[in-house]
């Protein structure tokens, strides 16, 4: 992040001269920034922060949360004066011309008119005035970085094939099989609507014929010459093909069946299949079809494009900001979790990594009962120094929390004791949190039973976090190194998903991960691809409503706010592809909808991350694993991983 020099607004309009003074980047009641001269009111900004901005004589979190989102305003601002500076000395000012054409490109995006643009807008607080603006701002930015940066920045082949190496790490060899399928065709009902029924009826009858023969002993590739059909002239013969080529009610059947085995009957919208596996073969190299080759490509450049970008505006307002200081490293709180799960042994671990000892400033909340326990039962040191409080830490450190016995605490078990320990490791980790004293928070895993069984309410780790800083809205992303997922709803039950699912709810969750991949993980323009609800996201309404009553029109409004959304996708053919689409994100509509395929590809090194927060919170994506505590075998790697995440996004907070 950016440092902005910052002055008191009465001194800035008195026109004293303080560019030669030492100045601390920090935001104070009236404060101004100074760009080029020309000074930013904190009206302005508080402008800029939006409706969600908390008052000014907030007190604890929210007076926290308003620094914070006053800071981030004011760099927004700071950055659009520069590059509209920019783009005024190189005479790149957008017309009132390329502003309207600009407004047409969205109507046609979205396949609307302009009243229903302006009625969109309104929705969202915008009037037509405001939105030109904005519009006005993107094209200038636009501009500066086409002219400036952009002719810069290349994306080579040894890039691409890189970034396809380090996507398909991990994952299974990539398969082949030849497959042959007796497919009779079922026309549609629109050809010939007076004899649909008909129709359907000699295409069953054809299909049941073809698996009596089948079943009789008859030759799978005689059969498929024989019953009419589109392939029919080709025994049937697809040739070899990706289970993920296949129409998506035979890709489960295909990955079922073995070398030589004949499927039932398999109903899809085109018809009725048999289908035979005639072989498989395990390709040597990752294999990525061309447009996913194009679309990561792309992705690439924007990534390359982005950090080309802050690049540049360094270089731009340099003149306008403080040398840069050497950042002394963050200050991580790390709560232990239940104390008779996984969590202190996993962070014991961790901690004892070399990496992470220049990287940040560790403060463990437990117990120095518990925190024992776990360095002995994994074999480490304890190099941590007993404090009272965080801001007491000079490196690494313990903060005691709770003083209960350890046979109250066994491994494996939901006990109360151990409920009220890891809440209140918990609620003295986010104390720390919310008055500044820590930069980011890493937590280790709780068990909502136990927490229960003390009597405590308890939803999860992300509602919690909610509630302590006052926030309006936070999101469950679960972050790998190859895939990210946003979750819609987080700790419902099943039956409560679809009346919880509201289309400007959806709008706000998509425009709140697509502004935080921007400004924590740095991706200048990301791509999001959104869920639908149902099977086969519905299937036009066939089996339910959600995705063109709510999801759709959501989609629509987000790529109304420049956010490029797309969907809505069936899950289950979305996820089996999504390596290699270029989608910086997902958004699942429900939690197992979302969690199961992102743990089956990311389970040892993904990372929950709670967007929305003003400061960094981040978890391993597991839970407290009571079958293997006290054992010494947890595996720490996804732990680390959100270690070494939550000390990434301290660092560019």
């Amino acid at each position: 992040m950016r440092t902005l020099r910052v002055l008191a607004a009465m001194t800035a309009l008195a026109g004293v001269a303080l560019a030669d003074r030492p100045l601390r980047a920090e935001i104070i009641d009236g404060v101004a920034a100074v760009v080029n001269g020309e000074i930013i009111m904190l009206s302005e900004v508080e402008e800029h922060c939006g409706p969600g901005l908390p008052a000014a004589d907030a007190t604890g979190e929210k007076k926290s949360l308003r620094e914070s989102m006053i800071k981030r305003a004011a760099e927004d601002l700071v950055t659009a004066k520069l590059v509209a500076k920019e783009c005024k000395e190189q005479t790149l000012e957008p017309t009132a011309a390329e502003i309207d054409n600009a407004i047409e490109d969205v109507q046609r995006a979205n396949k609307i008119d302009r009243p229903t643009l302006e009625r969109a807008l309104k929705e969202q607080g915008l009037g037509m005035p405001k939105y030109r603006e904005m519009l006005t701002e993107q094209l200038c930015r636009m501009k500066v970085v086409e002219m400036k940066v952009k002719n810069r920045v290349t994306v080579t082949e040894d890039d691409v094939k890189h970034a396809i190496v380090q996507q398909t790490k991990g994952l299974p060899p990539p398969q082949e099989m030849k497959v042959r399928d007796i497919y009779v065709n079922i026309p549609d009902d629109k050809t010939d609507p007076a004899n649909a029924t008909l129709l359907r009826e000699n295409a069953r009858a054809a299909i049941l014929q073809a698996q009596a023969r089948l079943k009789k002993g008859d030759d799978f590739l005689t059969v498929a010459k024989e019953v009419p059909g589109p392939i029919a002239d080709t025994g049937g013969d697809l040739g070899w093909m990706k289970q993920e080529d296949m129409l998506p009610e035979l890709q489960k059947v295909s990955a079922e069946l073995p070398d030589g085995g004949v499927s039932g009957i398999i109903p899809t919208k085109l018809g009725y299949h048999i289908l035979r596996i005639e072989g498989r073969r395990t390709l040597a190299e990752p294999q990525i079809k061309a447009e996913q080759r194009e679309e990561l490509r792309q992705k690439l450049l924007q990534e390359k494009l982005a950090k080309a970008t802050d690049d540049y505006l360094a270089d731009l307002g340099r003149g306008n900001r403080l040398p840069p200081a050497v950042s002394p490293p963050p200050v991580i709180a790390l709560s232990l979790g239940d104390p008779g799960g996984i969590g202190p042994e996993i962070t014991a671990r961790v901690l004892a990594d070399p990496e992470f000892s220049d990287r940040c400033v560790p403060i463990v909340f437990g117990s120095r009962a518990v925190w024992s326990r776990a360095c002995a039962l994994v074999g480490v040191r304890d190099g941590t120094r007993v404090i009272a409080s965080a801001r007491e830490a000079t490196g690494p450190s313990l903060i005691e929390c709770d003083d209960a016995p350890l046979d109250a605490l066994p491994y494996g078990v939901a006990t109360p004791a151990a409920g009220r320990a890891q809440t209140r490791y918990l609620a003295r980790a986010v104390d720390a949190l919310t008055a500044g004293d820590v930069t980011g928070l890493c937590t280790a895993p709780v068990n909502k039973a136990a927490v229960h069984a003390a009597g405590l309410s308890f939803t999860g780790h992300t509602e919690y976090l909610q509630e302590r800083f006052g926030v309006p809205r936070v999101v469950m992303l679960m972050a790998g190194e190859r895939l990210r997922v946003a979750l819609a709803s987080m700790h419902l039950a099943l039956r409560e998903v679809a009346p919880s699912l509201r289309t400007e709810e959806l709008v706000e969750i998509g425009s709140l991960v697509a502004r935080e991949l921007t400004e924590r993980f740095g991706i200048a323009a990301p791509r999001l691809a959104v869920c639908g609800l149902n099977p086969h996201a519905g299937e036009e309404g066939r089996f339910g409503d959600e995705e063109s009553r709510v999801i759709a029109p959501a989609i629509a409004a987000l790529r109304t706010r420049g956010i490029a959304t797309d969907g809505p996708f069936p899950a289950d053919g979305l996820f089996p592809r999504i390596i290699g689409l270029g989608y910086d994100a997902v958004l699942a509509m429900y939690h197992d909808q979302g969690l199961i395929p992102f743990k089956m590809l990311e389970f040892h090194t993904g990372v929950n991350v709670t967007l929305g927060l003003p400061r960094p919170r981040t978890s391993p994506d597991h839970g407290v694993a009571y079958d293997i505590a006290g054992k010494g075998v947890a595996d720490p790697r996804s732990m680390a991983s959100a270690l070494r995440l939550c000390v990434r996004l301290a660092s560019r907070a």
